[in-house]
């Protein structure tokens, strides 16, 4: 920072001030004009070099330099070799500006005599008397021909050149009642002429009205230069009058590039406070670009404000949407960019635009990158729409400004062209209906038109963003309020990110830089559309201006307020528009979809089998859990139940997702959450029904006993089942073969039935699958043979025992034929072979053809031997199955106090043992007693025994022996080191800590054994723990809140508590000052700083920061920042917030102490423009820029504050249109409008000392601004 004496004012004036400070105004003004008036005089003799649109050798002028070579408009400059804008010549060698010289070297009597005229103005009025009507009826216009005799002007072209009339004077070049029609300068291009027409044959024509040559006709822009000596302002004039034969044209306006001096203070000493191996990005994304992460220097964090991670996590990326930048071109090869870039057009140098793969002054190449620079390259950063295409149509040549023919030709390209969205960063003061008229166009196709709103802190229209149809876009910075630089007010529509904006720039094809500027906002605006463009069909489904309109409103719906007026709706939040879920919400309820031949008619799957895919988004910490029995899964305290976790893998950075195959029954549900294990939030539930109705695959018949054979003149019951059991229709067609029919055999609904006559013999009887129409399935089917005989021939049937238990261990099968009888009518007997068999449980006992029975779980079941020869005789076996128990597991304290008791458990396996009781012995110890697992010892009890639990099933099974020893000393008291923790759900950015330790301090009586403690957790799913001796190691899994406890293993019942709290850390800390402050803080005064903090872990636990100062001359207390008075001026201070939570996680900002200022004063300087003389309190004039400029009392006033090498620090005002226009006045024929304006300047570095000047600002014919 450098504080100068300001150059300009004399040894006189500056010991003047120090004498008599009430004086200042007066004297300065005099001094400095004389000495203006010195230093003009002396270069030369020459007019234009001046402080506003000079050439001076020193490089000064108009601008401020911000780190490129050029100047442009309005106080801005756009790093190219040129003057440009606000009354300065684009890319023209003549001297021009504002602060062309009109007079000011030598006064006449009359320019002296209008300094009198100052009394006689009264707000924005002048009296009557003082005014003379001296414009006549202009009849000079005949060196225009005209378009003939023949041609009548349409109703429409006499409403535009009413509309023409209306802008005179107004940017629109008008005569001073002189009649010689002079041109401004530097506001457009001199000797030309534009008119819009769709036809070259008119354009040819109009040329020839206004007596000029067509220099170039394209995309319906025709620019006519004028013959020599005729001024544009004379065209203008004879276009406007209703007594010409000529049709409206508008000059050739310049415009300028929109982009801001980065600040020196962005995100200063950041990369010391974060952990060596943080590698966190964007909340919602896995991409690798480099400024994606958190704790870089470059950290893109528009990201951030609009939540564009989370559209790219469900794969809204800008995909399928063409963005044409209107700019300077873009370097189509660069790295992060050859992607998506289009091929571009140079329309600077060419009517009809040329091939061009470059850029001419680099802003474009940075624009694009905003929009659609790649991401998860492993390269710079990545654009809001990483998907989205881009174009650049080059407007601005390598020199020079734009012009509005050049622009509007770009518009009606890129609408040609099939673009969905233009972005132009670019601004100038002058409407122009041509051009307002071609973005109403591209409005009405259906194009979205997004305009940065300008740099000139006003809220004074910019164009082309206040025309209709155009979508203006502000700037702000990181704390959400207006930018200090974006204009404001009733024409801007939203307001994004525009300060310290990294991106593409052409300097290489590997080349980056951050830059400040509503051209910044506007990409960010316009890359935010092309998100939503690809998300919402019912959008991009609308036409023409519905499309664009809903657009907007879409952008409008989900805002973040500015905390700045006039800044419009606001920030749009894309997971707002897009209903996606957030990290500082609960995860987004998963998806299921099912993959399956669907019969939308029938409204079931035609498969026994679906694969059901389960997908969520993907921030950090996320995890699915599902099932498919019913049974809804839930999530409490890090436990998950009724759920299993799905085997899930990304997919691509877009998704997290899985699959499950639904099957086995004819309706299959499948329930879904997702979980944020880091910070315990859980989705709502979803759930997916699935019918499944496949076509049957085989068709089974059985008989319930499994008979083959029945006498004849009896009956049998068959049964079929279709394969699967859920198949469309389980409905079977039954039928016997030709024999059968022959015989007298007869089925129906698979009752078989015979006549006394049927002949012996073997018949087969089928199952054919059929649908509710009769007709078959496939021809699936199933038979059986059924054997009728010519009578029955079993008389009984018996099972001896009757009664039979299994187990599954030792008794897991039994041969039922042994014990069979079977009688026969002929008194003989028979055997097994004459009876089927048949289980009523097949799942606790299952029988075979042979009688053998075989335990598969532990219940009941009934065992039957039919006869089968259809007599129906039969006997049966209750067959009772257990489960014995196989294994028994001792645990619990190793050791017990005399005179105490401990508890041990008994584990029995398996689970399903039909008896899980046990009894209890102990041994070698007659002083010790075990009743049901509690161990007593004795007082006076020593030494060891042996404790097992055996079965009390019979099966015999014992435990492990269990070894306890006695101990002579109790524990009494147990403390653990820490009583209350705090570790966090990921290490996040700042190596947070995730895990501790507890230590117990364990204390008892003679003998005392103090390893003798156990640590446990309440909340094993929120805090796991291990234990090595007396030292627990805790390890967070969720964030919550768990009890850790540490108790005595001894039999005592002493323990000690440790609560443990696991948080969710801040992502990033950025330190920034509130109210305008540019981080320098004046002696003994005191400024804001604000710490806002990053959530892409989820919402932080603990919100609050620390403050601290690594200087001893600068103090910090929340977030006020106080300079002692003795502070050395230059001194810089690092102002730190640290989290109080213990993350480690720091942001901060450097402040420089500067001197105490007195006062602040503001005269008038040159013609146009008032000088900011900042006093010391020791007396001294300083060049000092930290100061805040408002403007008041004119109709749309702006004021650009720059910067003159030799002026110091001064403000130019931008009057924009009065109430009511000035021809004349009394001798200053050269007033068009005068206003009467209060200018306020406050320092900005925490004094407030203010000062302010209420003066009257006008233009002159010429369109430059003067002060009066």
């Amino acid at each position: 920072m450098k504080l100068r004496k300001l150059r300009v004012l004399s040894a006189a004036l500056a010991v003047s001030m120090i004498l008599d400070m009430t004086g200042i105004n007066v004297l300065a003004q005099e001094a400095n004009l004389n000495t203006v008036e010195e230093q003009q005089t002396a270069e030369n003799g020459t007019q234009g070099d001046d402080v506003n649109g000079g050439t001076d050798n020193d490089g000064a002028g108009d601008v401020e330099e911000s780190g490129k070579d050029e100047e442009t408009g309005d106080g801005e400059e756009s790093g190219k070799d040129e003057e440009a804008g606000d009354g300065e010549e684009s890319g023209k060698d003549e001297e021009t500006g504002d602060g062309e010289e009109t007079g000011i070297d030598e006064k006449t009597d009359d320019e002296e005599e209008s300094e009198n005229t100052e009394e006689s103005i009264s707000g924005n009025s002048v009296s009557e008397n003082d005014i003379e009507k001296t414009e006549e009826e202009n009849d000079d216009f005949a060196m225009f021909p005209g378009m003939g005799s023949d041609y009548k002007l349409t109703s429409a072209q006499m409403a535009d050149k009413a509309e023409l009339a209306k802008h005179l004077g107004d940017g629109v070049p008008k005569d001073d009642g002189t009649g010689t029609y002079a041109d401004a300068k530097g506001i457009y291009e001199q000797g030309e002429i534009v008119y819009l027409t769709d036809s070259q044959e008119e354009a040819e024509q109009v040329a020839e009205a206004f007596g000029g040559t067509l220099d170039s006709y394209s995309y319906g822009v025709a620019v006519v230069s004028l013959a020599k000596g005729v001024t544009v302002a004379r065209a203008v004039a004879a276009a406007a009058s209703e007594e010409t034969n000529l049709p409206a044209i508008w000059p050739n306006y310049y415009y300028h590039l929109l982009d801001e001096e980065m600040p020196e203070n962005v995100d200063d000493d950041l990369e010391e406070y974060v952990g060596e191996d943080s590698q966190y990005y964007l909340a919602a994304s896995v991409a690798n670009d480099p400024a994606l992460v958190e704790t870089s220097a470059n950290y893109q964090w528009m990201h951030d404000y609009v939540g564009d991670s989370y559209a790219w996590t469900v794969g809204y990326k800008g995909q399928g949407v063409k963005v044409a930048v209107i700019d300077t071109g873009l370097l189509t090869t660069h790295e992060d960019l050859a992607a998506n870039a289009l091929a571009g057009k140079d329309f600077s140098n060419s009517a009809n635009g040329t091939d061009h793969p470059g850029d001419n002054q680099e802003h474009g190449t940075h624009v694009a990158g905003i929009i659609a620079a790649e991401e998860n390259n492993g390269k710079g950063g990545a654009g809001i729409a990483p998907d989205a295409k881009v174009s650049g149509y080059c407007v601005f040549s390598t020199s020079g400004g734009a012009t509005d023919s050049d622009i509007i030709r770009a518009i009606n390209a890129a609408v040609a062209n099939g673009y969905d969205i233009i972005n132009m960063s670019l601004g100038g003061p002058c409407y122009s209906k041509n051009e307002a008229d071609t973005v109403k166009k591209a409005y009405e196709a259906g194009v979205a038109v997004f305009a940065a709103a300008g740099n000139e802190a006003t809220n004074a229209c910019s164009f082309p963003a206040a025309y209709p149809g155009v979508i203006s876009v502000g700037a702000i910075d990181k704390t959400g309020a207006k930018a200090s630089f974006s204009n404001y007010g009733s024409t801007v529509d939203v307001s994004f990110p525009g300060v310290a904006i990294y991106s593409t720039t052409p300097g290489s094809t590997s080349s980056y830089e951050s830059w400040n500027g509503t051209s910044m906002a506007c990409p960010a605006a316009a890359g935010t559309a092309a998100v939503i463009l690809s998300a919402r069909s019912d959008i991009r489904s609308k036409n023409g201006k519905q499309k664009v309109d809903a657009l907007l409103a879409a952008m409008k719906k989900s805002t973040t307020k500015s905390s700045s007026g006039g800044m419009g709706a606001g920030t749009t939040y894309l997971p707002g528009v897009l209903g996606l879920a957030t990290t500082q919400t609960a995860p987004a309820t998963p998806t299921i979809e099912i993959q399956g031949s669907y019969d939308s008619s029938k409204k079931y799957y035609r498969n026994q089998s679906v694969t059901a895919t389960i997908s969520t988004t993907t921030p950090v910490g996320v995890a699915i859990y599902y099932s498919t029995d019913g049974k809804k899964p839930s999530y409490k305290n890090g436990v998950v139940t009724n759920g299993r976790l799905l085997t899930a893998t990304p997919t691509g950075n877009t998704k997290y997702s899985g699959t499950v195959t639904l099957t086995g029954a004819k309706k299959v549900t499948v329930n879904a959450i997702a979980v944020n294990t880091i910070t315990g939030k859980v989705s709502k539930m979803a759930t997916k029904a699935v019918t499944l109705a496949p076509t049957p695959t085989a068709v089974s018949v059985t008989q319930a006993n499994g008979i083959t054979k029945i006498a004849a003149g009896k009956s049998v019951a068959l049964s079929a089942t279709v394969t699967p059991t859920y198949a469309v229709s389980t409905k079977v067609k039954w039928s016997a073969d030709a024999a059968a029919s022959k015989a007298g055999v007869k089925v129906s609904n698979g009752k078989v039935t015979t006549t006394s006559k049927t002949p012996a013999g073997t018949y087969t009887i089928t199952a054919t699958a059929v649908g509710s129409d009769g007709k078959t399935y496939n021809g699936k089917s199933g038979s059986y043979q059924l054997t009728v005989l010519d009578k029955a021939y079993i008389s009984k049937v018996t099972l001896k025992p009757n009664k039979l238990t299994l187990d599954l261990v030792k008794n897991k099968t039994f041969g039922l034929p042994s014990y069979l009888v079977v009688d026969k009518t002929d008194k003989t007997k028979g055997d097994s072979k004459d009876v089927v068999w048949s289980s009523s449980n097949a799942k606790i006992a299952k029988v075979d053809a042979n009688g053998a029975v075989t335990a598969v779980s532990a219940g009941k079941a009934t065992i039957t031997a039919t006869a089968n020869d259809g007599s129906g005789k039969k006997a049966t076996c209750a067959v009772t199955v257990t489960s014995p128990v196989t294994k028994i597991t001792v645990s619990g304290p190793a050791k017990v106090a005399a005179g105490k008791t401990i508890i041990l458990t008994a584990s029995v396996a398996p689970a399903t043992a039909t008896k899980k009781k046990v009894t209890w012995t102990v041994t070698g110890n007659d002083k010790v007693k075990v009743n049901g697992g509690k161990v007593t010892a004795a007082k006076d009890a020593t030494g060891t025994c042996t404790i097992q639990a055996q079965a009390a099933d019979g099966s015999g099974i014992k435990s492990n022996a269990y070894s306890v020893t006695i101990v002579s000393g109790a524990i009494t008291g147990i403390k653990l080191d820490n009583t209350k923790m705090t570790l966090f759900s990921t290490k996040g950015n700042s190596s947070a800590k995730t895990s501790g330790t507890l230590k117990a301090t364990v204390t008892g009586t003679t003998g005392v054994d103090t390893s003798a403690v156990t640590f446990t957790s309440s909340a094993p799913g929120i805090v796991a723990v291990s234990q090595s001796g007396t030292t627990a190691t805790l390890a967070a899994k969720s964030a919550g809140k768990a009890v850790i406890t540490c108790a005595a293993a001894d039999g005592s019942g002493k323990k000690a508590t440790c609560t443990v709290n696991v948080n969710v850390p801040m992502s990033k800390i950025m330190v920034t000052p509130t109210n305008g402050y540019n981080g320098v803080v004046a002696q003994s005064k005191s400024i804001n700083l604000v710490a806002k903090y990053n959530s892409n872990f989820g919402t932080p636990t603990n919100k609050n920061v620390s403050w601290s100062s690594n200087s001893q001359y600068v103090t910090v207390n929340k977030g006020k920042v106080t300079a002692k008075k003795d502070a050395p001026v230059g001194t810089k201070a690092v102002i730190t917030a640290t989290a109080v939570d213990g993350s480690g996680m720091r942001g901060s900002y450097t402040v420089t102490v500067t001197p105490l200022m007195k006062s602040v004063h503001i005269i008038p300087t040159y013609q146009d423009a008032y000088q900011v003389i900042v006093v010391g309190t020791d007396g001294s004039v300083y060049d000092y820029p930290y100061f805040d400029t408002q403007v008041s009392g004119g109709a749309n006033m702006g004021c650009n504050v720059v910067h003159d090498e030799n002026a110091g620090w001064l403000l130019l005002p931008v009057p924009g249109k009065a109430n009511y226009p000035y021809n004349t006045m009394q001798s200053v024929v050269w007033v068009k409008y005068l206003q009467k304006t209060k200018i306020t300047v406050t320092l900005k570095d925490g004094s407030n000392v203010k000062g302010s000047v209420t003066g009257y600002i006008g233009r002159n014919s010429a369109d430059e601004v003067f002060i009066y």
